[in-house]
């Protein structure tokens, strides 16, 4: 089956007048995903930051769900529910990959750039990524979420 990730962008309003942006998010596309093996997506994007370089980024979704103890991004396709994983990386040249929490601000990132859409280069990435032994069992179908991004300078 096909699955879809479509993410939307929150951008907060920062009281020092610092200008905050993200450009050249992308949908998130997964086709034919075999249950058997982990399966990812990234693209690269645009954090523009016009009082430093550094940010932090927070994620979140209006869909959970329970794994083990934690709780996990999901996408949806009816009733049946598929966990997924973020990951964010300041670089796009040798990214390092750090796994995003549901709602919990990230490390420093670095690499913001002041430039209006970064000058059309991009400056990060962000990662979906699907684990094989979390896709056991899952009914197949057409699954998808929204995911919700927030930048703030840091």
């Amino acid at each position: 089956g096909m699955l879809t990730v479509s993410t939307a962008i929150a951008a907060p309003l920062i009281a020092n007048l610092a200008t905050i942006q993200v450009a050249h998010l992308q949908d998130y596309q997964f086709d034919g995903v075999d249950l058997n093996y982990d399966s990812s997506v990234e693209h690269t994007l645009c954090v523009r930051n016009t009082g430093n370089s550094s940010y932090q980024v927070t994620v979140t979704s209006a869909e959970m769900i329970a794994v083990g103890n934690q709780t996990k991004f999901a996408m949806s396709s009816g009733r049946s529910k598929l966990p997924y994983h973020v990951f964010w990386s300041d670089s796009v040249k040798a990214p390092i990959y750090t796994e995003l929490q549901p709602g919990v601000p990230s490390p420093p990132m670095q690499n913001a750039s002041a430039l209006v859409e970064c000058g059309d280069n991009d400056n990060a990435s962000l990662e979906i990524k699907l684990l094989s032994r979390e896709m056991q069992g899952i009914t197949a179908g057409q699954y998808t979420t929204s995911l919700e991004i927030t930048v703030a300078p840091i």
